[in-house]
């Protein structure tokens, strides 16, 4: 015979009454009991994972929300503005609020650490756990276009009793705003040529328009290199060029090492703006173009080097890649010096012993082009 379900459910009223409960009203109470239970150890996960979620969503909202409470207890309020990733020029602003648990009334007074700082409060007058909110703007450009970590803050000054309730720190990472092509610039320079000019290009990410100037060292009165704009401004969000031309000076030395200074202005967005440019270093290099390779490139001697009081040494001069230039003569600059060309680019060196140490060496001229010019390979004897 098939057993109904309440013949089914017999046997588990008769595991009750051996357990010695009694009557089907609390032979039940067990059973729903076991049941509650059971539906909530198999929730328990769940329950932990919300309230742990909860937890977090409280701690997070705690850490990060930009409340400033005044009077919690002896030690002034503090907090932490951070405005994150920020071009250097570029004016910031947030809000923050304000919470007054001091017990008293209190009349609030913003005092900024620089003048890159300004403070708006919404309401100055605070009622004993009376709450405002306030706007604190952060402008950069007042840093002269640096860059990196930068911090300022301001504090909060109860004006009737003169006692400081809060302090407010402001920090940012600055990025550059003003950025170039290249951050250096070189030319090979050949006797009597100047060279052409080389032109860089200069981005502005800021919002607002940048004027440029440029400054460079003299020489005799004669200027290295010369600097021009292709424009007037640099538009917000736009592109210049700079044009770099090197002078006569700069030829006849052969030689050029220099940090080009660039300023810029950025364009006033508030009374106080920078007062003084900021700056950007541009490297200027200029080398000779040695049209021959000379292998030594000085002959060091010492008195172990003769014998009989003569030493040899052999001279390779080789023409360079891509040179144009062509071996006028090699002649030495001092009589105790002597030359013999063995084959094409090879010489032989007589060096004769000298009395007293000899710092002499090897002139070679050359022509380029319808230019001339010579170039030196030393000889030193030490005694």
């Amino acid at each position: 015979m098939v057993a109904s379900p309440v013949e089914a459910s017999e046997p588990e009223s008769l595991s009750l009454k051996h357990l010695g409960v009694a009557g089907p009203h609390k032979r039940n109470v067990p059973f729903q009991r076991r049941r509650t239970v059971s539906r909530f150890s198999r929730l328990g996960p769940i329950w932990l994972f919300g309230l742990c979620f909860l937890a977090s969503g409280f701690i997070g909202a705690s850490l990060g929300a930009k409340t400033l409470v005044l009077g919690r207890g002896k030690l002034p309020g503090v907090m932490v503005l951070h405005f994150g990733d920020v071009l250097s020029g570029q004016r910031v602003e947030t809000k923050f609020q304000l919470e007054n648990k001091t017990g008293v009334a209190v009349e609030l007074q913003a005092i900024p650490d620089c003048g890159c700082i300004a403070v708006k409060l919404r309401r100055s007058s605070l009622r004993p756990n009376q709450a405002t909110t306030g706007r604190v703007w952060f402008n950069t450009a007042a840093r002269n276009g640096a860059v990196g970590e930068a911090g300022t803050g301001f504090t909060l000054r109860n004006v009737l009793t003169g006692k400081t309730l809060g302090v407010v720190t402001v920090l940012a990472k600055l990025q550059p705003s003003i950025t170039l092509s290249q951050s250096e610039l070189s030319w090979s320079l050949v006797p009597g040529e100047i060279p052409g000019p080389k032109s860089i290009s200069l981005t502005n990410s800021l919002p607002v328009a940048v004027d440029m100037s440029w400054r460079g060292p003299r020489l005799k009165d004669e200027r290295l290199y010369s600097i021009r704009p292709d424009f007037e401004k640099i538009p917000a969000h736009g592109k210049g060029k700079l044009v770099v031309r090197l002078t006569r000076a700069t030829v006849q030395s052969l030689y050029l090492n220099e940090l080009a200074h660039l300023r810029f202005r950025v364009a006033r967005t508030q009374t106080n703006a920078p007062a003084k440019p900021w700056k950007l270093m541009l490297s200027l290099r200029a080398m000779p173009n040695i049209p021959f390779v000379v292998v030594p490139g000085s002959v060091i001697l010492s008195a172990s080097d003769f014998h009989h009081g003569v030493a040899y040494r052999n001279i390779h001069v080789d023409q360079a890649a891509g040179s144009r230039a062509v071996i006028l003569s090699v002649t030495p600059t001092d009589p105790h010096l002597s030359l013999k060309l063995l084959r094409a680019g090879v010489y032989r060196l007589c060096v004769r012993e000298p009395k007293h140490a000899m710092i002499g060496g090897l002139r070679i001229a050359y022509k380029w082009g319808p230019k001339k010019a010579s170039m030196r390979v030393g000889v030193f004897v030490y005694k």
